[in-house]
């Protein structure tokens, strides 16, 4: 099959494909070949595999490390594929949070935390998991809603993808010292 050809094959058949070859033990050598072959841009000009998609298993979680390794564009990549929503919409939470380096607001489920993982091996788990602090926990902290309430949650959200606290109890702490540095100034 020529380059021209995959060109002529619709996105649902594509993505067909992909997720079969995905489903694969090892896909990287059949990648090697479509790469050799020129027919990695069937699935995205910029498609590339990723070195670290070869140590996941499972279809889902190595297509969100092919996203997620496209950046800007892995958005685009996956709605061009006509995925299912269900299967899709962890998948774009997962590059959102990878893109505003925050933990996301609810949980993302297994694939997506894996193919995050897959992609930011440094990072602890709870990074990829639903943000440790909330807007209740500022109300009790005595903070009036508003701007402020969004700029300190999306601090902790960042603060919990860098791994500064882990746990609850921790981002509660995090939480106190933060507010205890704002009114000393």
């Amino acid at each position: 099959m020529s380059e021209g050809s995959a060109g002529r094959l619709s996105r649902e058949r594509i993505r067909g494909e992909l997720l079969r070859l995905l489903e694969e033990r090892d896909p990287g050598p059949a990648m090697t070949l479509l790469k050799r072959w020129g027919l990695l841009s069937a699935f995205h000009p910029r498609f590339a595999w990723p070195a670290s998609a070869g140590s996941v298993a499972g279809a889902v979680v190595r297509l969100g490390l092919c996203a997620l390794a496209l950046e800007g564009d892995g958005r685009a990549f996956l709605e061009s594929l006509h995925m299912e929503r269900g299967s899709a919409r962890p998948l774009f939470a997962a590059l959102q949070a990878a893109s505003e380096r925050m933990s996301p607001r609810a949980a993302l489920g297994s694939a997506a935390e894996a193919a995050l993982a897959g992609m930011f091996p440094g990072r602890p788990q709870t990074a990829f998991q639903p943000r440790l602090l909330g807007g209740a926990d500022l109300g009790q902290a005595g903070l009036s809603p508003g701007t402020q309430y969004r700029l300190l949650l999306d601090e902790a959200a960042r603060a919990q993808w860098e791994g500064e606290f882990s746990a609850r109890a921790q981002a509660l702490q995090w939480l106190a010292r933060r507010l205890a540095a704002t009114k000393a100034l």
